[in-house]
Order: C-alpha cells, then structure tokens, then sequence
C-alpha cells in the first residue's frame, strides 16, 4: 500500500483422500490468513529494517476431531511478529 503499510493474504487447502497426512479418509483442512507488515519507522535509517506482522488466521477442518473443542470444525488464531534485519 505504502512505505508505512503492505497487506498480504494467503489461501490453503489440503484434500487427503486416503487419511496418509491426517490419518482420517476423505478430510480436508484449509485454511485462510490475512495479514500486515507494519515498518513503524520506515522514514530512518535504522527503523527501516524494523517491521511488525500482524495476523488474524482462520483454519477449517471438514471433520470436527482437529481442534481442542469437541465437535468444534474450525478456529481463529491471532498472531504478531517482529523482524530486524541486520
């Protein structure tokens, strides 16, 4: 968008047929995130090589057994990084 501000969003999806990676026939799992770089101090010498990432991520499953609440078939998860590159 800026030197302040980029957006990013990802899309995935894993159709196990036979259960190989899950061990459940016929599941499918997918999930979607969006997410921001932040570089708070873009403008100085040294704040340019700080950026912060937000994320808010949503994971689905089509069998309700992925997820620590029973009969549960998908989640939210937030999460946030920072990055210094030297």
């Amino acid at each position: 968008m800026n030197e302040l501000l980029t957006v990013g969003a990802r899309f995935e999806w894993l159709r196990d047929e036979e259960g190989y990676l899950t061990g459940v026939k016929a599941s499918n799992l997918y999930d979607a995130t969006l997410g921001l770089s932040v570089t708070p101090f873009y403008n100085t010498a040294v704040g340019k090589n700080i950026v912060v990432r937000p994320e808010l991520r949503y994971d689905y499953s089509s069998i309700p057994l992925f997820y620590p609440s029973p009969g549960k078939h998908g989640q939210f998860t937030f999460a946030t990084d920072v990055i210094i590159n030297f």
